[in-house]
């Protein structure tokens, strides 16, 4: 059969039955791709709808390529370009690193310092946005009186005010109340006598040129009059530290990177060290399949009620599942390469075992040996494939024999 398209800007036929889509169809308009000498006397007709999927942030319609997020915050991505189809697609999302960025169904959680890629698999095909996350939040430059502004624990700011006519030197810093107290250069309560280096609360230290420090989780309001009499005021809020999570493979160790602190000098513990080992200045092992939760508690301004980090580990052993021993040959000793003989037609889904975090799947040959984000193979064509499934560091190979 000699197949023709109806509109060669749209989609082109090549070879005997290679269809490439071009441009997109929209949201009422299809390409026929037909056989015969002409249209009307073709037996076999396909009307195609032709998408061009994008991803946006929700709501919105542009070509999302990349966005900066505050750890511990979220967005909301989507696929836009689907003309009317979105109910025939199913759309699967996965973060090339869920430490630092992890996805659900197109929310995206920002978790720590670091850059991931978040991917919407449509069809098979996949469409990438790249997200970069950093540690702290970002103040106005000028801040207006009584504003209220949200720091990360233990970031640093320096104060500066809208008010042209404020000057902030050797300011003496008062909180609504009562808590904010002076100190001197030993670190103690300042007497009437001493140079004040700080003022402090359980929330903020401050120094009288308006530097500021997140010491401790809460919120307190902060005001000071300088030696011309004008009042600026400003609530400071510092949440929680944010949750993260950590994988590793057995047998490996992995170092526990938190925002300003020095992990020597912090508490660290494990709900279970028979998964972590014991951590030790933030350093932890893998030593067996499973998930357990690490704290720290850090408390290096001495506030009394230390910031206490979260972190879920994770401790993976990736192997193939090969229960279906019919369908298996040349397994290695690891479990970690085996070959699949197949036929043209059939399909056979792959698991791994001993996993928590997304697994990748490639092929390197897709006109073979088709493999979808969730490892469903369909061979297309008999010949040799290699599928390679990649979790945390490690990568899987799955050879693929196919005979008609």
């Amino acid at each position: 059969i000699a197949w023709k398209t109806s509109d060669k800007k749209i989609a082109s036929v090549s070879g005997k039955t290679k269809v490439k889509a071009a441009n997109s169809t929209g949201s009422t308009s299809t390409v026929q791709i037909y056989d015969g000498a002409a249209f009307a006397s073709s037996e076999y007709v396909y009307r195609l709808h032709i998408v061009d999927p994008v991803i946006v942030e929700y709501g919105k319609t542009t070509l999302l390529k990349s966005i900066t997020l505050t750890a511990g915050d979220d967005c909301t991505l989507a696929v836009a370009g689907l003309t009317g189809y979105e109910d025939k697609f199913n759309v699967t999302w996965l973060s090339s690193n869920n430490e630092i960025a992890s996805v659900d169904n197109g929310i995206v959680s920002a978790v720590m310092k670091g850059s991931a890629k978040i991917t919407a698999y449509v069809g098979g095909k996949a469409y990438a946005c790249t997200v970069k996350v950093v540690d702290t939040r970002t103040i106005p430059k000028k801040i207006d009186d009584e504003s209220s502004i949200t720091l990360s624990p233990l970031q640093t700011v320096s104060l500066k005010f809208s008010s042209t006519l404020f000057k902030a030197k050797n300011l003496e810093w008062i909180s609504a109340d009562g808590t904010l107290k002076p100190y001197n250069k030993n670190n103690a309560v300042a007497a009437s006598t001493d140079k004040v280096s700080y003022f402090q609360n359980e929330v903020i230290r401050v120094t009288p040129a308006g530097k500021v420090t997140a010491v401790g989780v809460g919120s307190t309001t902060i005001s000071a009059t300088d030696q011309n009499g004008i009042t600026q005021t400003v609530t400071i809020t510092v949440p929680q530290p944010v949750s993260q999570t950590l994988s590793l493979n057995v047998n490996k160790t992995k170092q526990i990177k938190l925002y300003n602190v020095n992990a020597g000098k912090a508490t660290w513990s494990s709900s279970d060290s028979r998964i972590t080992g014991n951590i030790v200045k933030g350093k932890i092992q893998g030593v067996r399949y499973g998930t357990a939760e690490a704290t720290c508690t850090y408390d290096p301004y001495n506030t009394g009620k230390p910031f206490e980090y979260k972190i879920t580990i994770y401790v993976e052993n990736p192997k193939l599942d090969t229960k279906d021993s019919t369908k298996w040959t040349k397994v290695n000793a690891a479990n970690t390469s085996g070959t699949l003989t197949l036929k043209v037609g059939d399909t056979y889904k792959v698991s791994l075992t001993d996993v928590y975090q997304d697994v990748v799947f490639t092929s390197n040959k897709p006109t073979v040996a088709f493999v979808d984000e969730s490892g469903n193979i369909s061979i297309r064509d008999a010949g040799k494939a290699k599928l390679t499934a990649k979790v945390n560091g490690t990568s899987i190979t799955i050879n693929i024999v196919s005979t008609k």
